[in-house]
């Protein structure tokens, strides 16, 4: 799969372009350094930082603490689960639209 096509996925989750290319990232480098990453991305130290805070929150990836903060993916279950969540209110609003206006009809 091409990285444009997880991103535009990890996108219907919900995350960023610079939020998708970071995770992405941060699952093929494990145990990387929030540096490393703007070093290696080029993107800007606040944009990254904000970026692992909501990968963080949302429990894509982890944080290890201990000297220098090293950051690694929470694995494939998690981002699963997002899935689920999203599909499940994306049904939810599609029911609550045709029930607001009595079904959509073509042509």
């Amino acid at each position: 799969m091409v990285k444009q096509d997880i991103k535009g996925s990890l996108g219907f989750l919900g995350l960023s372009d610079k939020e998708s290319i970071i995770y992405i990232y941060v699952c093929s480098h494990p145990s990387i350094t929030a540096g490393k990453l703007i070093k290696e991305l080029k993107i800007a130290r606040s944009k990254t930082y904000d970026a692992l805070e909501k990968l963080e929150s949302m429990g894509l990836i982890g944080k290890d603490d201990r000297k220098v903060a090293k950051y690694s993916s929470s694995g494939g279950e998690t981002l699963s689960d997002i899935y689920k969540k999203r599909v499940k209110e994306v049904g939810k609003a599609i029911e609550y639209i045709l029930r607001g206006t009595g079904g959509i009809s073509v042509g």
